[in-house]
């Protein structure tokens, strides 16, 4: 979970994403139309009246709360719902956007991540590559490698709304196949999730953003793709592998059960009195 303490619509309070310090950014450009001052920590970030710092323009670019003008005139909807925000920025509250109008009691408590999520298609689209981790499954004195750590092409990036009994973050194409992409930023993927995943038997990867929380997000570009900590929440292959070396045991304990036997073997002919026999040790 990241800093701060939760407030409402799930966002985390944090103060020090207000003002960002640009100089703390790291520099890695990528040339996806988003975010250019807005940084990752602040999509999770709000005031402590539950007021996000970010929103979403017409046409896709995210936008922080001091670089808007004030009220409608912002011209900004929610990452998440698509409802119209308005920016408010008077002097006694800190400034925040906040739903224009609460309609039919709907609440919003995914923006930050929604927002993540379709800068994230938006990189992956761009470049339709993604580096993928290696996985090795060991046991009993042996291992097993699924799959290598490479770089992997794909047709598309995809959001979906549902995939069987789940929301994924990224869904990315290669012709027929489908690979899930989870980020962690405040919290890691969930058991259920995951255990939802494995029943629908698709490959998942989650990539850790967490340190990237005081970054820009056109400077993510890179992480996301590439140098990023990864890991695999589930390979379909992973199975097979498993089996592989449950198979490799057994063969070697049926090796040894035969080395035992020839060693026990009576050196005198098999028609010897019982008495006459010899054993080797």
């Amino acid at each position: 979970m990241g800093h701060g303490k939760h407030a409402a619509g799930g966002c985390v309070t944090s103060p020090g994403y207000e003002n960002p310090d640009p100089a703390r950014a790291v520099r890695n450009k990528t040339d996806v139309p988003a975010g250019d001052a807005v940084l990752l920590g602040q999509l999770f970030a709000c005031t402590e009246q539950g007021g996000a710092l970010v929103a979403e323009a017409t046409d896709g670019r995210l936008l922080h709360i001091d670089g808007v003008p004030s009220g409608l005139a912002c011209n900004c909807i929610c990452p998440g719902c698509g409802r119209q925000m308005v920016a408010k920025k008077g002097s006694v509250q800190a400034h925040h956007f906040a739903h224009y109008a609460q309609q039919d009691g709907r609440t919003c408590v995914s923006a930050g991540e929604t927002a993540l999520h379709k800068f994230a298609k938006r990189v992956l689209n761009d470049r339709l590559e993604i580096a993928l981790p290696a996985m090795i499954v060991k046991g009993q004195g042996d291992q097993e490698v699924v799959v290598q750590a490479e770089r992997r092409t794909f047709d598309r990036a995809i959001l979906e709304k549902k995939e069987g009994q789940i929301v994924p973050d990224v869904v990315l194409l290669l012709r027929d196949r489908r690979l899930i992409v989870e980020f962690k930023v405040t919290h890691a993927c969930g058991e259920k999730k995951i255990a939802r995943i494995r029943e629908m038997d698709v490959g998942a990867i989650e990539i850790d953003l967490s340190n990237y929380r005081d970054h820009r997000l056109n400077d993510i570009g890179d992480q996301i793709l590439y140098d990023a900590p990864r890991g695999w929440l589930h390979n379909p292959r992973e199975r097979e592998a498993r089996e592989k070396l449950q198979d490799r045991a057994r063969e070697r304990a049926e090796e040894r059960q035969k080395q035992v036997g020839r060693l026990q073997r009576p050196l005198s002919p098999p028609n010897a009195l019982p008495e006459e026999r010899q054993w080797r040790l």
